[in-house]
């Protein structure tokens, strides 16, 4: 049985009843920081210290975390991705805690000569071979491409010639009354969104 508390102290609670009352053990599932993703910011900006780019340019968001020091150690640049101009724009991607996130995401960001909203980033990483969550293609270990028009195997979604539309991810997950009449990569695909909801419930967003 999973129990979601409000707070530490309501979790501090809840253990020491679980933990006194017989033939009952409690363990506490500790949750993941939130990631931020910052979309098609100038390459040119600082390359090894984007975090101290932010400490510069926005007091108002340094003090409400409790300072730099504080902000810095509640920060950590994780990875970055190609912008929407691969040779001008990259986006970056931040773990946060749920205190800086909540910030951060009340205002715009000043970086220099631009500012920027961030938003939530949820990696949700999908195999283009078997249509599996967890992978990518070139490390599935799937012989046979399925396709995620059709769902049919032995051919990829580029050279479908089927009219049928069939998302296989739904398809196998079996869900009563689950519609399959979509493709697999489809962004509002049930299946999907289940998985998505999942790993959502697996962050620590904090008191909303």
């Amino acid at each position: 049985m999973i129990i979601e508390c409000i707070d530490k102290k309501d979790i501090e609670k809840l253990t020491t009843v679980i933990n006194t009352t017989k033939q009952l053990q409690s363990k506490e599932i500790i949750k993941g920081n939130p990631r931020l993703i910052f979309n098609n910011i100038d390459k040119q900006l600082n390359k090894t210290n984007l975090i101290e780019v932010i400490c510069n340019n926005n007091r108002e968001l340094i003090n409400s975390c409790g300072g730099i020091d504080s902000f810095k150690s509640q920060v950590k640049e994780k990875f970055r991705l190609g912008g929407r101009e691969k040779d001008r724009s990259v986006s970056v991607v931040f773990e946060v805690t749920s205190t800086v996130r909540k910030e951060i995401l009340k205002r715009r960001i000043n970086l220099e000569w631009e500012s920027v909203y961030a938003k939530d980033y949820i990696s949700l990483m999908q195999c283009f071979k078997c249509y599996r969550f967890g992978h990518k293609s070139d490390k599935c270990k799937e012989n046979i491409p399925i396709c995620g028009q059709c769902g049919q195997s032995g051919h990829d979604f580029k050279n479908c010639k089927s009219n049928d539309i069939k998302c296989i991810v739904c398809a196998r997950a079996n869900i009563k009354g689950c519609k399959i009449n979509h493709v697999a990569r489809d962004t509002k695909c049930p299946s999907m969104l289940k998985i998505k909801d999942k790993i959502m419930k697996s962050i620590d967003y904090g008191q909303c």
